[in-house]
């Protein structure tokens, strides 16, 4: 983590890119800011959006974080510091370059599932992104089954996947999967 972790405000940001599913990875992530009292940052960089509901402010409404019509300003008072970037150009440079400007504790992307994994040694924007800057990342592929209910923001997990290898070490993401599953109650979670 990029600063003392008893003072630091967890953070995460959330890439979204063109070719991956927008709407469970928002979830995911608005979630974990909620349940950490983080910074959440949104960063788009997506050719056309059409058709896609990104409200972090209605989202708290829908899952009675805050009460409706809120104002903008409420989102603070449930404890999560949001910004949100919108740029064109090159996904994993504009991406890549907010990921060093500032370093996140997590990393939440899309993905097209099995597809895009394939990729990871082509030119897919999500294995680039995780292998290049060494960034802890959960990957949120189209198809998967949701840990986050899409109407409330609670968190059920019962059993986690961590894939781990010598290099890179894989302390920070085991680390922040005691810290997850800790803040959403989930501590009898099967860890394999």
């Amino acid at each position: 983590m990029s600063e003392d972790s008893s003072t630091a405000r967890f953070s995460i940001i959330l890439a979204i890119h063109q070719n991956a599913d927008i709407a469970s990875p928002f979830i995911h992530a608005l979630s974990l800011a909620s349940l950490y009292k983080g910074q959440f940052e949104i960063i788009d960089v997506r050719v056309s959006r059409t058709g896609d509901d990104l409200s972090v402010r209605k989202t708290l409404e829908k899952w009675g974080m805050l009460p409706e019509d809120s104002a903008r300003s409420d989102v603070g008072k449930v404890g999560i510091a949001v910004k949100k970037i919108v740029q064109k150009g090159n996904s994993h440079k504009n991406v890549g370059k907010r990921i060093a400007k500032r370093p996140h504790d997590l990393l939440v992307m899309g993905t097209d599932g099995r597809r895009s994994f394939s990729g990871l040694f082509g030119q897919d924007i999500t294995g680039q992104l995780a292998q290049s800057y060494r960034q802890t990342t959960l990957y949120i592929p189209r198809d998967a089954k949701p840990f986050v209910d899409k109407y409330t923001g609670s968190v059920t997990l019962n059993r986690v996947l961590v894939p781990v290898a010598r290099n890179p070490d894989p302390e920070k993401a085991v680390f922040l999967l005691i810290k997850l599953l800790h803040a959403c109650k989930s501590d009898s979670a099967a860890i394999t």
